[in-house]
């Protein structure tokens, strides 16, 4: 989860450079290498999205120590979230956005009720959509940058495990509607 806080921070400097980018071009003084920068971090900055989805329900479902996985996303998550303000704030940005790692936080919660509720009656189907339905207004709620995508994207994997590349595909259908 690291690699996905890391690849959070390269996209939040991409967008800090963008921001001087803009400073510069209403100046009259344009700088292309800047530019080109901003738009390499942000575009790298994509890939955390379905690569932390993607560890995200690896490490749950491969690792029986969910407490922890979700303890560590938290820390993760109340450590970044300083430095992401302060970058959203010097670029301008709105500062009451949460970092997109509270997302993986609720994602976790949401496939804890997916496993607890795994059976195929009417019931469980209920209790999954309706914790689905509440993670997705949580990241709302706490006003989570891309919060649904990654809850969406982590419901899929999870569902789609064994099939790889239907997983791949549909999760770069899921990003392409979602962004």
């Amino acid at each position: 989860m690291i690699i996905t806080a890391l690849l959070f921070f390269c996209g939040s400097v991409g967008m800090l450079l963008e921001g001087a980018v803009q400073k510069q071009s209403l100046e009259g003084k344009g700088d292309m290498t800047l530019a080109g920068a901003a738009i390499a971090l942000q575009m790298l900055s994509a890939l955390s999205y379905p690569v932390g989805a993607y560890l995200t329900v690896k490490a749950y479902r491969t690792d029986n120590m969910r407490k922890k996985l979700f303890s560590r996303l938290i820390l993760l998550a109340v450590i970044y979230e300083p430095l992401y303000d302060l970058l959203e704030l010097w670029r301008g940005g709105a500062v009451w956005k949460s970092s997109p790692l509270f997302s993986f936080c609720i994602s976790v919660a949401v496939l804890y009720f997916y496993e607890k509720y795994r059976a195929r009656d009417l019931k469980s189907i209920a209790i999954r959509a309706a914790v689905t339905a509440s993670g997705l207004l949580w990241c709302g709620m706490l006003s989570v940058s891309c919060g649904s995508a990654v809850i969406l994207l982590c419901v899929l994997f999870y569902f789609l495990w064994e099939r790889r590349t239907v997983m791949l595909f549909s999760s770069a259908a899921l990003l392409s509607l979602c962004s």
